[in-house]
């Protein structure tokens, strides 16, 4: 009672925002800010990290391709000085800090502007909003705490002669966005080895950990919100409006586009599977509830003619046939044991059991 009351007062609080405020909304609060900046063309490479973005150099985008990437989105000042240093829109800087965990896109006459939900995989999964800002000389990445999918172009950008350390800016936003598909689609793909694991032993045991099929299915919802949008966004960065990226990226973004539409099938299709399985477990279940009753009710059947005989010889009548017998009780066993043998052997004729 006490967390939906939070939630709704963090909801109320959230909507009394006026528009353009730099709250951050997600969940690392206490990260503290950290810049990484790549500086490189061709011949030459620095790497820096700073504290402060005051400390970076005034001539960025002069014979340097930049890549500035920002961890931590606590600090409001930070975000407006990255605003007023790079013209962003104040609207841009607000979806930066008030996360949503869903992909979009966003073109002004300067720059471009990238909305993701980052997610890899290590010892857990990982889930990140991150906001990726293409301008002319300079790549912007904000994300919420350390650790990326970034590290494989940071190696290529150590790498003298690479491609990324030759091309525009542009190319190494194409690079960045092909990340954050790849890494969405290598859990997915994991997410769908454990069903077929799971699967193949409902086959062959009969065997479902519904459980752990929930835990897998709110992954594959989490998967299905940082891929399904990037259709949309795709298209946009391929559309004739978009004037930041160069033309030579765009069989690059096709590629992506490709995967990603692989990828939504494939999210269906696992999530279909949960689905199935699902059904079957109920159907399980129902069946050996079924089989439950059919025992139960064998059983009643059963004494239901001993209990009549119990019942009317139990009567405190004085004269009843038999009573005084000597062998009274023993007649009253053989005729219990004729009754039960018959009924059974009544039962498995009709293929009850």
């Amino acid at each position: 009672m006490k967390k939906k009351q939070n939630e709704r007062h963090h909801l109320a609080q959230v909507e009394a925002r006026a528009p353009g405020s730099l709250v951050y909304t997600g969940e690392y609060k206490d990260v503290a800010t950290q810049l990484e900046v790549y500086r490189f063309n061709a011949e030459e490479l620095t790497v820096e990290m700073l504290n402060d973005p005051r400390e970076l150099p005034e001539d960025l985008g002069e014979n340097f391709i930049t890549w500035i990437n920002l961890t931590g989105l606590n600090d409001p000042e930070v975000i407006s000085y990255f605003g007023e240093r790079f013209g962003l829109h104040e609207m841009h800087l607000e979806d930066i800090v008030q996360v949503n965990h869903h992909a979009k896109v966003d073109i002004s006459d300067n720059y471009l502007m990238s909305e993701h939900y980052m997610m890899y995989r290590d010892t857990q999964i990982h889930h990140e909003s991150i906001a990726i800002f293409l301008l002319q000389g300079v790549i912007l990445s904000f994300q919420e705490y350390p650790g990326d999918v970034f590290d494989p172009i940071r190696e290529r950008l150590h790498q003298s002669g690479s491609r990324v350390r030759e091309s525009k800016e542009d190319y190494l936003y194409y690079l960045m966005v092909d990340r954050l598909v790849d890494e969405a689609i290598a859990v997915l793909k994991d997410l769908v080895f454990q069903l077929d694991d799971m699967e193949r032993l409902m086959l062959d045991e009969s065997q479902i950990d519904m459980r752990r099929a929930y835990e897998i299915k709110r992954e594959l919802l989490n998967v299905k919100a940082a891929i399904y949008p990037l259709d949309e966004l795709m298209s946009m960065l391929l559309s004739e409006q978009n004037h930041v990226l160069g033309n030579e990226i765009a069989p690059y973004i096709k590629d992506i586009d490709d995967h990603v539409n692989q990828s939504i099938v494939e999210v269906g299709r696992a999530l279909d599977t949960i689905e199935n399985m699902n059904q079957s477990n109920m159907a399980k279940l129902s069946n050996q509830m079924n089989n439950i009753m059919k025992v139960l009710t064998i059983f009643s059947a059963i004494f239901i003619p001993l209990n009549f005989l119990t019942g009317m010889y139990g009567m405190n009548f004085l004269h009843m046939p038999f009573l005084q017998h000597p062998y009274a009780f023993y007649g009253f066993v053989l005729a219990s044991i004729a009754i039960v043998t018959v009924l059974i052997s009544y039962f498995k004729r009709k293929n009850w059991f």
